[in-house]
């Protein structure tokens, strides 16, 4: 298996190795052109400088055509070694990817956005150590050793010194590395955090909101990105320094032996040819090192990410404790869905014991017997137990489980703890997982139907959902046109009618009847157990009568269908047969918890109107409606597409035009984008532009320099004439090696600014408009725009912008220079910078045909589909599905691969193009100084000057090629973040909170105001008519204003209007008296449908109810749990409000969440409070007990309830029920489920 891979070198094909070989070969062919060009130029100025060009010999001719001979092999050798490279990549990483996949998908808590980050970015990072660590490894083995041959050859003495210095280089480079590593594992942990946390803060974005906590997010998230940058700047440091070593040994070394040499020359013990070659070829033996160097470093994310990924998957998983649990991940019918359970064998629960960390045992040896064919109720209270049940009958919880490392930050609050224990690990240990033991027999895991308590879909379209679903790694044609049919048939039956639609524009109760839909098509197509957990939950009337419809007609012997249900909805519970009682850490028999119940078919076939009869939303006592506001009328309802998608990288990329002005329109935003990004260290980029700049100049210098003292050493003057020369090799040699490490600080501090910068931008703008576009929510849209994107830009902007600037003002300066002194090397330079700096960027970038953009899009939907993987795991693991996963991101790894290929083969023609004109130009400048014979020695030495300068010029047009040809990959990356924030910010909401306004005055609130509601119209963006018209009502402290309503009736849009994240377009909304803005922190709390809880402690969530300089203390924590019935869960845990409760709470029930999530936002003490379903997945005397206390709790608040539940609304309520309209078209991409027009307005 490649998870054992020790080296990254181990991971390498059988192509791989051939490839690397061939790399050998190369660098030796490398070595022999760096000899003919060596000769090539040193025979032109001898022969130049000793008078024998203008003696009709033809001697410089020779050397010319030598040196051309040089440049073409040199050249081809460039663009060869590129594209070879290329083949080094290796396939096994495609492999090693897929296993951490499915290694994840089977874990309980895969970390969405820290291995996310894992498993891309940070996997990709080892393309840097097979595409230029393994060549310039190559390099330093072979031309150092082909070169010092030559040089023994021609003097014994300079291949002593290099002999002996040239071992310092990898010492130093192991020394300095030893340092780096950890250095770059602790940068390598804050990424991951980093990650983390962004994915963390986009999933409770409605929390925060609801809290007013967006905005103190803001210094968290700066936070975390200060300590990425602060982290990497500390490897990068090291880095540069290991560098600034290798730099200082080369260059001094090259500096020695080019003293040496004009000493020997001096005192006539060495000839002017040998001086130069071997000074020539002395720089050439050191330069392999120093890129090694630099190419290890550039590539120790990638070997670190390989020793993560490694302990990832060595550590154990859990195991499913099922009898026979011998299965592939194929889908239905799969190999491992054989007849290992009969449809017609009972199923049997032996001795179950389940314990979260913390807390006394869930199950203690608890047994149980389910009959083939039954419909069996799980009844308990919440926290019983009953959701843990099926998590262990559909394999999701098992023994062994083991989670994956803990990488990531989960709230805010625990920002620093996890900072300081980052400093001393570099790999925190993995939380303690549950404890499980027992046995599960005659379920087949190939024939479950799971439908979990919250769902996450995977796929692009609802069709698409429901076939992946059931056909796994993929149907043929033909099987798959009927499963469409079939999965339509499904959608339509639970009311979901276009099959083309976007899962990122669901309601949550249209995502429930998704998960339902999807499990349904998998028990028509043959799956014989269906475990659904609070099916009917967050659904009206209509909406839950469907589900129970569809559940019924399938359940039943005569369907063979096992069917195990969780629910508190009454009329769901009539559908069972039998019933378990799941009490909590209770040891149960299981035959002797059966009570057989009378199942009432009447219900299941009297249609909806018995559904609005069994659940009136209007006690027998509530007063008639009253005339009042007007209501839109209603109209017929387009859906909402999958081409309607969130506003994210997807988006982007999907919605980029082909029209010219919409190109230009998209480069002016890229452009401007750049200039914000640049804009917070505008004046480190000009600094590093500047060093960088003076970095190849002194470069450049050292190399001329050198070449004007070996000329003028051959005229053997004074020494010490020489003595400012030789000083000034040194200076200019030790200067190139500090300005280049000082140039690499400043321009990557300056990019790792602008990066969290953006970030925090981009953060701001989707706080304020997220809650419309929650698409943009999804892991796999906020993993790309924020990691992706952002990482990409912050990646390509040093590689795009300064090379260019920096090899056109050396040119420039050494073209004045020539036209000063040198006259006749001006064509050649002028011909130079022609070439370099425009042809051969211009063929890199034709040659590329945007290939280097094609392998950006494709590893930003790799990052996509591993984090939707991630998110989607519970799923597609228990439905057995992961390998349909894994086969797509081996599809899109392929395609990255063909483009880096198309990629790498453009950007090695243009670098070969790019050598070619260097040398040439070399050859060229001593063609024209040929007729001029040794007019002067003077002129001699100008010629080694400018003939060697041009020659170190190549070094900064290669980079100028690179550059151009990857700006596609930086524009495309800059646009989608340009386009991100451009619809952001057309939103009304965005347009609202940037627009200035007077601050509130606090001193002029008055809080018996309650809430107020004068003349308010709203409309979404685009509606043809409002949802919202001519509205008006005051809630009163200590009053309740009840709205009710099916699905997408308009209930959430009145709480975007009360909010300020939907400003109406005529009226005001109040609160305490003051208008209410999009931050209505400390005066407004709202209480989500599907309140988020952080992966962090019981403390740091209830912590986000108040600002830092407000904070709950302990007793009012613990009030607020006991105050919403969970004070017996708190006096069960053993580390009390310090717990831990798993991702999205996953260690706590349905119920115990939402009432963690209830007590939050009762520590606000907000005047105003809006609660969505508050009693949500809480059994029937649960909730009545949780409604009592919140009405207890909030008798001095203003407070709007929206419910699908009688039992919430009490006589006296201000009430309005509402009825689902039909303009939808407002907000095809609004997670506000009332984009529609609204019904009948009922009164007090």
């Amino acid at each position: 298996m490649t998870g054992g891979a020790r080296s990254p070198a181990a991971l390498l094909g059988r192509s791989g190795r051939r490839a690397l070989v061939l790399l050998a070969v190369l660098s030796a062919l490398k070595a022999v052109a760096l000899i003919l060009i060596a000769e090539a130029v040193t025979a032109g100025i001898v022969a130049i400088v000793d008078g024998t060009a203008a003696d009709g010999t033809g001697a410089w001719r020779g050397a010319v055509i030598l040196g051309l001979a040089g440049a073409v092999l040199r050249g081809a050798l460039v663009w060869a070694t590129r594209v070879v490279a290329r083949r080094t990549t290796s396939a096994s990483k495609a492999e090693l990817r897929g296993e951490l996949a499915k290694r994840l998908m089977s874990s309980r808590d895969p970390h969405v956005g820290a291995m996310t980050a894992l498993g891309t970015k940070s996997l990709d990072e080892l393309d840097a150590y097979f595409t230029t660590f393994l060549p310039a490894l190559a390099n330093a083995l072979v031309v150092p050793v082909s070169i010092g041959a030559w040089i023994l050859a021609a003097d014994w003495l300079s291949a002593a010194i290099i002999a002996v210095t040239i071992p310092l280089v990898p010492v130093f480079m192991v020394l300095i590395g030893q340092h780096t590593r950890d250095e770059a594992a602790r940068a390598s942990n804050a990424l991951l955090r980093l990650s983390e946390h962004l994915v963390e803060l986009a999933r409770g974005l409605p929390v925060l909101v609801g809290l007013g906590r967006v905005r103190e997010q803001d210094r968290a998230l700066s936070r975390l990105s200060d300590e990425h940058r602060v982290r990497t700047m500390r490897t990068l440091r090291t880095a540069f320094m290991s560098s600034l070593a290798l730099e200082l040994i080369s260059t001094v070394s090259v500096a020695v032996v080019a003293v040496f040499i004009g000493l020997r020359l001096v005192y006539g013990s060495m000839d002017l040819g040998t001086g130069l070659l071997v000074l020539i070829l002395a720089a050439e033996c050191y330069a392999p090192f120093r890129e090694a160097g630099a190419a290890y470093h550039a590539s120790e994310d990638g070997v670190n990410a390989l020793r993560r990924v490694r302990a990832v998957l060595e550590r154990a998983g859990q195991r499913p404790l099922f009898a026979s649990a011998d299965t592939s991940d194929d889908g239905m019918g799969g190999a491992g869905s054989g007849a290992a359970a009969p449809a017609d064998r009972e199923i049997s629960v032996r001795e179950l014991g389940v314990a979260f960390p913390g807390r006394a045992p869930l199950f203690a040896d608890f047994s149980c017997t389910i009959p083939a064919g039954s419909t069996v109720l799980l009844d308990g209270p919440s926290g019983s137990g009953k959701s843990t049940l099926l998590d262990v009958l559909a394999g999701r919880l098992g023994s062994g489980a083991e989670d994956a490392p803990r990488a990531g930050r989960r709230s805010a609050e625990h920002d620093r703890a996890e900072a300081a224990a980052s400093d001393r690990s570099t790999d925190p240990p993995p939380p303690e997982a549950p404890r499980v033991s027992g046995r599960v027999l005659g379920v087949d895991p190939g024939l479950i139907a799971w439908v979990p308590q919250h769902p996450r879909t995977f796929a692009e379209t609802l069709a698409g959902e429901l076939i992946l679903h059931v056909a796994g790694a993929g149907p043929t044609p033909r099987e798959a046109e009927g499963l469409r049919e079939r999965a339509v048939g499904v959608l339509a039956e639970l009311g979901l009618g276009d099959p083309e639609r976007s899962p990122a524009t669901l309601s949550p109760g249209e995502l429930r009847r998704l998960a339902i839909a999807r499990a349904l098509l998998r028990v028509d197509e043959g799956a014989t157990l269906l475990l659904c957990d609070e099916p009917t939950a967050h659904l009206d009337p209509v909406s839950a009568q469907r589900v129970r419809a569809a559940i019924a007609g399938r359940s039943g012997s005569e369907q063979r269908l096992t069917t195990v249900i969780a629910s508190h909805d009454p009329l769901a519970q009539r559908l069972c047969g039998l019933r378990i009682s799941v009490p909590s850490g209770a040891v149960s028999d299981g035959t002797a918890a059966w009570a057989a119940t009378a199942r009432s078919t009447a219900t299941v076939g009297d249609g909806a109107e018995a559904a609005e009869r069994d659940t009136a939303t209007e006690p027998p006592d509530a007063p008639r409606s009253r005339a009042g506001a007007d209501w839109a009328e209603p109209g017929p309802a387009p859906s909402r597409r999958a081409a309607d998608a969130p506003p994210g990288p997807g988006a982007a990329r999907a919605g980029r035009a082909s029209d010219p002005a919409d190109g230009a329109a998209s480069r002016g935003a890229a452009l401007q984008e750049l200039g914000r990004f640049l804009r917070p260290a505008r004046w480190r980029f000009i600094l590093a532009a500047l060093l960088g700049t003076l970095a190849v100049g002194f470069g450049i210098a050292q190399t001329a320099l050198s070449g004007w003292l070996i000329v003028s050493a051959a005229e053997q003057p004074p020494i010490m004439l020489l003595t400012v020369a030789i000083v000034g090799v040194r200076f200019f040699g030790i200067g190139r090696a500090a300005l280049r490490y000082a140039e690499r600080i400043a321009l990557h501090d300056a990019v790792f600014r602008g990066a969290g910068s953006l970030r925090t931008r981009l953060w701001d703008e989707m706080a304020t408009s997220g809650l419309r576009f929650s698409g943009l929510r999804r892991s796999d849209q906020t993993f790309g725009l924020f990691i992706g994107d952002v990482d990409r830009i912050r990646d390509e902007v040093p590689r795009v912008l300064l090379p260019p600037v920096v090899a056109a003002a050396t040119l420039a300066g050494l073209g004045i220079a020539a036209a000063l002194v040198l006259p006749s090397a001006l064509p050649p330079l002028l011909l130079l910078a022609l070439i370099g700096l425009l042809l051969a960027p211009l063929m890199a970038r034709f040659a590329d045909r945007r290939a280097a953009e094609r392998e950006h899009a494709a590893k930003s939907r790799l990052g996509g589909v591993f984090a939707s993987a991630l998110s989607a795991a519970p799923e597609l693991h228990v439905h057995g599905v992961s390998d349909s996963v894994v086969a797509r991101l081996d599809a899109l790894e392929s395609e990255a691969g063909r483009s880096s290929r198309r990629s790498a083969w453009a950007e090695g023609l243009g670098q070969a193009l790019a050598v070619l004109a260097s040398v040439g130009a070399a050859c060229a400048i001593i063609a024209t100084a040929a007729p001029l014979g040794g007019a002067a020695h003077g002129d001699g030495k100008l010629l080694a000057v400018f003939a060697l300068a041009t020659l170190a010029l190549a070094e900064p047009l290669l980079d100028a090629v690179t550059a151009v040809q990857r700006s596609g990959s930086l524009a495309s990356a800059l646009s989608r973040v340009a386009e991100v924030r451009a619809r952001l910010r057309a939103d009304p909401a965005t347009a609202a909170s940037a627009a200035p306004a007077p601050a509130p005055d606090v001193d002029a609130e008055d809080p018996a105001a309650g809430l107020e509601l004068d003349d308010v119209t709203a409309r979404w963006p685009g509606q043809r008519r409002p949802v919202i018209a001519g509205l008006s009502e005051r809630v009163r402290p200590g009053e309740w204003l009840t709205v009710t309503g099916p699905s997408g009736s308009g209930k959430s849009t009145l709480l975007a209007v009360i909010l300020g994240h939907l400003p109406p377009e005529r009226g005001e909304v109040r609160a305490g008296g003051l208008p209410v803005e999009p931050d209505v922190s400390g005066r407004i709390a709202w209480c989500p449908q599907d309140a988020h809880l952080f992966d962090s402690t019981l403390r740091a969530n209830l912590l986000l109810a108040r600002p830092a300089s407000r904070r709950p203390d302990e007793a009012e924590m613990r009030s607020a749990l006991e105050r919403v019935g969970l004070g017996p869960l708190l006096d069960g845990l053993a580390d009390g409000l310090d717990t831990r409760i798993g991702a999205s709470g996953g260690h706590l029930s349905g119920g115990q969440r939402q009432r963690v999530a209830v007590a939050r936002t009762l520590l606000t003490g907000a005047p105003v409070v809006l609660l969505d379903e508050p009693t949500a997945h809480l059994d029937e005397t649960g909730a009545a007990e949780l409604s009592e206390d919140l009405r207890r709790a909030l008798r001095d608040a203003a407070v709007v309830c929206v419910t699908h539940r009688s039992g919430d609304i009490r006589p006296g309520d201000i009430r309005r029920a509402l009825r689902a309209g039909t303009d939808r078209r407002a907000a095809p991409e609004s997670d506000w489920t009332g984009a529609q027009e609204c019904g009948r307005r009922l009164s007090r």
